[in-house]
């Protein structure tokens, strides 16, 4: 398990796990919300991001392709005010084996958690192993406070099936902003969208606020190695805003 903790919160957490993906204005309006909550009673909040999703593990990348790189998502999880972040990345085989025990067991390491808020549905780990019962029994082992948020309707799966097609622009309307990915070091992206023509709007950070002026930018993203990348475009913005994709025509995404 790969455990990489961001900024600098001390003292007692209120943690919150999941992939974040896409990062929406219920996410953004559940962590302030938590973040002023916790602050009133002396405590820290931490944030933690799955990457890759462990379903991808099981159906592959490319059925569970992502929409905002990872970068993206702890930058919008910091400017709701997030003290300390924090990446956790399984193996093939630790998605299939690894459950709340161990998963709690890594965190406690990083800060002192004191309260856990999960989703209405939302499992720790496969099988069992995960469930809201080895929740509750791991969380009392260790003195964690466990909180689950009432149930809400999203339209994330519909996204993620459109996303699957290459249908970006109609998957924007959903989420209400453009896909954003950063700049990698190498400036080779690997990106598990179909293969195809995307159109791109530059960043300096991912944030609507941040648009830079100019035009916007085409993508070929081909198919390696059994998922998608591209090379980082010669204008070099430090982020793209996926505005559009191949298969954006109304009647071949209905």
């Amino acid at each position: 398990m790969d455990v990489v903790r961001y900024g600098s919160g001390s003292g007692g957490h209120v943690t919150l796990i999941g992939e974040w993906d896409p990062f929406s204005p219920a996410h953004a309006q559940l962590l302030c919300s938590t973040v002023s909550s916790a602050a009133l009673a002396g405590r820290s909040v931490l944030v933690v991001t799955l990457d890759p999703a462990p379903a991808s593990h099981i159906f592959g990348p490319m059925a569970c392709p992502p929409f905002d790189d990872v970068a993206a998502r702890l930058f919008l999880q910091e400017r709701c005010g997030v003290q300390t972040r924090a990446t956790v990345g399984l193996s093939a085989v630790e998605a299939e084996r690894c459950g709340v025990e161990d998963l709690l067991a890594e965190l406690c390491e990083l800060v002192t958690i004191e309260e856990l808020i999960l989703g209405a549905r939302q499992t720790l780990g496969v099988g069992r192993l995960g469930y809201p019962a080895a929740v509750d029994e791991a969380a009392r082992k260790r003195g964690i406070q466990v909180r689950r948020l009432d149930p809400v309707v999203t339209g994330v799966r519909t996204a993620r099936a459109l996303l699957a097609k290459g249908c970006v622009q109609k998957v924007t309307d959903i989420v209400g902003r453009h896909l954003y990915w950063g700049r990698p070091e190498d400036g080779s992206v690997r990106l598990p969208w179909p293969p195809g023509w995307y159109r791109a709007v530059p960043y300096s950070a991912p944030s609507p606020a941040h648009r830079l002026p100019g035009e916007d930018v085409r993508i070929e993203i081909r198919e390696s190695d059994g998922t998608g990348c591209f090379p980082w475009p010669a204008a070099d913005p430090p982020w793209l805003g996926f505005a559009v994709g191949p298969h954006d025509i109304r009647d071949r995404c209905a």
